[in-house]
C-alpha cells in the first residue's frame, strides 16, 4: 500500500481501514512520539510487541515520528535506498 497524501496527526491513520484493520490485529502500532507509525531501522513496521514486520514497510509521511520530516521526494528515495537491501533480503532475491 502507498499513502502519498502527506503528514497526517498521529490517529489519522486511524481512519484508513487497511491500517486500523492492521493495528486491530496488532501487526503495527503508532510510534511513541505519536505522530506516524512505529517502524524499524529498515522502515519496518513493528508489531504490537515491537518485533520487526519484514513484509510489512512504511516510507514517507507514516515514519515522521521515527526518522524526522521525510516530505519531498530526496528524502524519501534516501529511505527507499536504506531499506533496499534488507528488502531483496527478506525476498530472498
Amino acid at each position: 500500500m502507498v499513502n502519498c497524501t502527506g503528514l497526517d496527526p498521529g490517529t489519522g491513520w486511524r481512519s484508513n481501514r487497511f491500517l486500523n484493520a492492521l493495528a486491530d490485529l496488532g501487526w503495527l502500532r503508532l510510534d511513541p512520539t505519536g505522530i506516524g507509525l512505529h517502524v524499524g531501522s529498515h522502515c519496518e513496521a513493528l508489531d504490537a510487541a515491537g518485533n520487526p514486520q519484514p513484509t510489512l514497510r512504511a516510507i514517507g509521511p507514516p515514519t515522521a515520528g521515527v526518522f524526522g520530516d521525510p516530505l519531498g521526494a530526496p528524502f524519501i528515495s534516501g529511505q527507499i535506498r536504506r531499506i533496499l537491501p534488507d528488502v531483496l533480503r527478506t525476498l530472498n532475491c
